[in-house]
């Protein structure tokens, strides 16, 4: 393919170095990767405090159905969307995920920069030890919306034997590489088999349900629309009596802050079908309120977000 095709777009750079890992050409996705921080380097230099002020001057450019439909799942009154405030927020938090994306990647050696945008994580800390109970590993699930990226940090910072699924190519060298299980360089059957033998070893297991970006992929009705979202976790979470979280990182008051609450369990003699549903329920109940917690932590990409234009 043409190279100016994977220039201007960090998404179809990802997508290269995914295929390169794939053929086992390590050294050209690693060459690669360092290229697309180089080119990135204009998002990701000095502080990041600065680089996040700097997001509120980027365009205003998001499908004004993706908007409108926000507005509606946030409680909004009608043509909030509208609103240049409102409008202005919505796109700052989501140009400010993805410059914590940047951050992790290309600026480990200033990491700590991220870990002081967190609210103290005390609470969060107790909520996760009540949900696991006796438990080991535990499934921490989540969706594209709010400060996502900021979830690996909060781990770090919680010191949980963790590993978190995610499009992003494992790229060899990374800071994240160990805890990374990556949906781009691994067939659906690797990476099942994969988070099943770590969450049955005792490790906790991150991951956005609503991620798949296959077009095949299976879809629910969420709020009038037909979303990507997937049963794999309510399944596992039934055959193995695995306790699971919500939990999605927000913007508070300056600060990010740690959504989590605790998902159903199967109740004694319940079909796994009548769980997932009841599962699944309550998972989009937690998106809902993650959503009505400001305009800033829509995030408005990928996810639910994907057929929404």
């Amino acid at each position: 393919l043409p190279e100016k095709i994977f220039e201007s777009e960090p998404a179809f750079q990802r997508l290269r170095i995914a295929c390169l890992l794939q053929l086992n050409r390590k050294e050209e996705a690693i060459a690669m990767f360092r290229r697309m921080g180089a080119w990135r380097a204009h998002r990701i230099q000095g502080e990041l405090k600065d680089r996040l002020n700097e997001l509120w001057r980027l365009p205003k450019d998001l499908p004004e159905d993706r908007l409108e439909w926000a507005a509606q799942l946030a409680g909004e009154p009608a043509g909030r969307h509208l609103d240049a405030d409102w409008r202005a927020l919505a796109h700052w938090g989501s140009y400010a995920d993805d410059l914590i994306r940047d951050w992790l990647e290309f600026r480990p050696d200033l990491a700590e920069q991220a870990m002081y945008l967190l609210e103290d994580l005390t609470e969060t800390e107790l909520k996760i030890k009540r949900i696991r109970g006796g438990n080991n590993g535990m499934f921490f699930v989540s969706a594209h919306i709010g400060m996502m990226f900021s979830g690996p940090i909060a781990l770090e910072l919680l010191q949980l034997d963790h590993a978190w699924v995610a499009s992003s190519p494992n790229v060899p060298g990374t800071h994240y590489s160990r805890h990374l299980i990556s949906t781009t360089d691994q067939s659906e059957a690797q990476i099942a088999r994969t988070v099943i033998s770590r969450i049955k070893s005792g490790r906790d297991i991150t991951i956005a349900l609503d991620g798949a970006a296959n077009p095949a992929a299976p879809r629910v009705e969420f709020e009038g629309r037909m979303v990507t979202w997937s049963p794999f976790v309510a399944r596992l979470s039934h055959r193995l009596s695995v306790p699971a979280a919500f939990v999605s990182p927000y913007w508070r008051n300056g600060k990010i802050a740690v959504y989590i609450e605790g998902m159903p369990q199967s109740l004694p003699g319940e079909s796994v079908e009548a769980f997932v549903e009841r599962w699944r329920e309550a998972y989009f109940k937690h998106v809902k309120a993650v959503l009505a917690t400001g305009p800033e932590n829509l995030r408005l990409a990928g996810g639910i977000w994907r057929n929404a234009t």
